[in-house]
């Protein structure tokens, strides 16, 4: 044993027989108050999510469950109430003036380019984050047919 282990085992000892117990520092030097993750590293974990979803794709949406027992009249009602959310008013990628804007500034000053490729990334996971309410009109004009809601 080196002088140094010599003399720790011997300082430990000594503070054994005297009452206190060096494990007894280690648990009193924790704080007892727990501390919120960082939200740099919730950012992170988030685009992080957002990453692997650009790199698989989106998930396929599952259809929905509408039940059979609606009259005609209801399944019409919510036929219209889901059409409006069909349109896109977002304008396309070179349309929007965002983008416009960036490239323009982009002949003065380069790293405004960096924006075209935010942009388009943008846009693509809020596509891809959207349920897409064709899926239930699909379902709703299924069951309508069902029902022979159609006919007169």
């Amino acid at each position: 044993m080196s002088s140094k282990q010599i003399s720790a085992s011997i300082l430990t000892a000594s503070l054994w027989l005297i009452g206190l117990n060096v494990n007894s520092f280690a648990q009193a030097a924790e704080p007892a108050v727990t501390i919120s993750p960082d939200p740099i590293v919730e950012f992170t974990k988030q685009r992080i999510g957002d990453l692997k979803k650009l790199v698989l794709g989106p998930n396929g949406q599952p259809a929905p469950h509408i039940e059979p027992y609606q009259t005609c009249q209801q399944l019409y009602q919510r036929r219209l109430a889901l059409l409006p959310k069909t349109l896109n008013y977002k304008p396309s990628y070179w349309d929007d003036p965002r983008n416009q804007v960036a490239v323009f500034l982009g002949t003065m000053f380069s790293p405004a380019f960096y924006f075209l490729g935010y942009s388009g990334i943008s846009s693509y996971l809020d596509t891809a984050n959207q349920i897409d309410p064709r899926i239930e009109l699909d379902a709703l004009r299924h069951v309508s047919a069902q029902q022979r809601c159609f006919l007169k």
